[in-house]
């Protein structure tokens, strides 16, 4: 692996922004980018129609190149090659069969791509190209600059770009969120489509946590990536440009065909042989089997049994045997609908329940004949709780209980802590001013009451910042430790009281201007952590534990 240096970071030319280079310096130590790394997107299979613009993408696999990254906060600033200058290796895509690369100008893909452009331009959504980040950017117009990267001709036809740069721009501590590393330690380099094993290989600047005062330069080993697929020639699914099986081959089941067809129909009703039925297929015989396909001679035409009760409301007039299915108006019946209660075979001989024609109810239903002595409510309660809050206060607010029932609660004002779903809730107060807690139950039966809210008056907190001095608590999240490190004036007597979400103290120590808090064995969750100087006022702290 080869690496170089940058002397300075850009330097403004007479077409934009230029980068400088000098070769010679060795690796630093505290090397940041570990590499390039390959992840299939989507495969493109075989379309139905020969006139389909994607049809001459058939068996492409969409590939996400990345270089990946050690530390989260690094930047990738520029991806290129200088091959005269420098003496890196050539920057291109080797693709033996080429990619899909229909722009004139690579389109990069982010959030600011309207959806229709695609639908009127399919194959744009596949497009090959050079970029840093941009499908899982965010931020929409974050386009990088492009520098020497020739048309779509030669986009994939070698490693063949001996001097061309792609580069991001930013102001020092607000570089673009697409060019930095993040929680996944990688950012997007290039997406390749292509039917077979491609190479890439360029060369990549970095700035160690964003400081463009702090550059690094890395030219890692050419990256091959095998186009992977099914290879078994008798696959339903086989890819004749495939280099690699990927284990996910595809068969006919035996009954039908890759096609869908049945493999076998000897009379040719278009009922595979395996999924014929013998049976009776007459209509008009007793035993008629709407299920049977294939006629097996067993018919019979002496046992139609039925009602033969004039009155009655299912009066057969072709049964010959009473069979004693009889019903008349009055007699309890089953409507089929659980919304209904009640119900009998009314004078017409149709099966009708009683339903709640009121809308509040939570049995409401105009499914049946209106009763609506049959309704059934939820009750409603008030909210309790402090109403007049301060500001970076736990309160705790409860609703009346229902066995089965659950409570949805929402907050304006401040942060729920603890119990959403329960009928007792934990708010954190944010910033004074008007505020709300809101609950809507709903009973065992899924039915939903009226919401219930309680109007609340946040008070800025009595509780003051340390004059002239600041609080670091890090890191956040924590797990084992708590740093605590005071900046201002000198303390005496300080101390630090921890407590839950709810309000319990859970630690409580005397601390001095650089401190550690240990706590590793509380449990994951949100704490108020409180920084108390007697005498001058206490600094609030929310501490999320893992």
């Amino acid at each position: 692996m080869k690496f170089l240096t940058f002397s300075r970071l850009l330097v403004e030319g007479t077409c934009g922004l230029l980068l400088v280079l000098a070769s010679g310096a060795a690796l630093p130590a505290n090397a940041q980018m570990v590499g390039f790394t390959a992840e299939l997107d989507s495969m493109l299979w075989e379309t139905e129609s020969s006139e389909d613009v994607l049809s001459d993408l058939a068996y492409y696999g969409v590939y996400h190149v990345y270089a990946n990254f050690t530390n989260p906060t690094d930047v990738l600033g520029a991806v290129y090659a200088d091959v005269v200058a420098l003496g890196t290796p050539p920057m291109g895509i080797d693709a033996p069969c080429g990619c899909n690369n229909p722009a004139m100008t690579s389109i990069a893909v982010d959030a600011s791509n309207n959806p229709a452009f695609f639908a009127t331009f399919p194959e744009y959504q596949f497009d090959s190209f050079w970029t840093i980040g941009m499908t899982t950017s965010q931020d929409a117009g974050q386009l990088p600059s492009h520098i020497g990267m020739g048309g779509p001709s030669d986009l994939c036809s070698g490693l063949n770009i001996e001097n061309g740069t792609v580069y991001i721009i930013g102001e020092t501590g607000d570089w673009p969120v697409n060019a930095v590393a993040g929680d996944d330690l990688k950012v997007l380099i290039a997406r390749v489509t292509t039917c077979s094993d491609f190479t890439i290989q360029a060369c990549v600047q970095v700035f160690l946590a964003g400081d463009q005062n702090d550059v690094q330069q890395f030219c890692p080993d050419a990256l091959e990536v095998l186009h992977e697929g099914c290879t078994d020639l008798g696959a339903c699914n086989y890819n004749p440009n495939a280099t690699t099986d990927d284990g996910n081959c595809e068969f006919d089941d035996g009954i039908y065909g890759c096609d869908g067809e049945c493999i076998s129909d000897i009379d040719g009703d278009g009922v595979c042989d395996p999924n014929e039925i013998g049976g009776c297929t007459d209509l008009g015989a007793c035993n008629f089997n709407e299920l049977a396909t294939d006629e097996d001679g067993s018919c019979e035409y002496v046992s139609c049994a039925g009602c033969t009760e004039v009155s009655a409301c299912n009066f057969d007039q072709t049964a010959t045997i009473e069979d004693n299915s009889c019903f008349f108006p009055g007699e309890v019946c089953d409507d089929m609908n659980a919304s209904t209660e009640g119900d009998v075979y009314q004078a017409d001989c149709s099966c009708q329940g009683y339903s709640c024609f009121d809308e509040t109810a939570c049995n409401f239903s105009t499914d049946g004949i209106e009763d609506n002595g049959l309704c059934s409510y939820i009750s409603q309660y008030d909210v309790v709780g402090n109403a007049d809050p301060y500001s970076q206060t736990l309160q705790v607010y409860t609703y009346t209980s229902t066995a089965g029932s659950t409570y949805d609660w929402t907050v304006v004002g401040g942060d729920i802590l603890d119990g959403n779903g329960t009928n007792e809730l934990s708010v954190v107060w944010n910033v004074g001013g008007a505020g709300s807690v809101c609950v809507t139950e709903t009973n065992a039966d899924g039915c939903s009451g009226n919401q219930e809210c309680l109007i609340v008056d946040v008070n800025l907190s009595s509780v003051m910042e340390v004059l002239d001095g600041t609080l670091d608590v890090f890191p956040i999240p924590a797990s084992e430790t708590l740093n605590l490190v005071w900046k201002g004036p000198t303390i005496d007597n300080a101390f630090v009281t921890l407590r839950d979400a709810a309000g319990r103290v859970v630690r409580a120590m005397e601390v001095g201007e650089r401190d550690v808090l240990d706590v590793g064995a509380l449990g994951p969750g949100v704490y108020m952590l409180e920084f108390t100087v007697p005498a001058r006022g206490s600094i609030d702290r929310r501490i999320l534990i893992q």
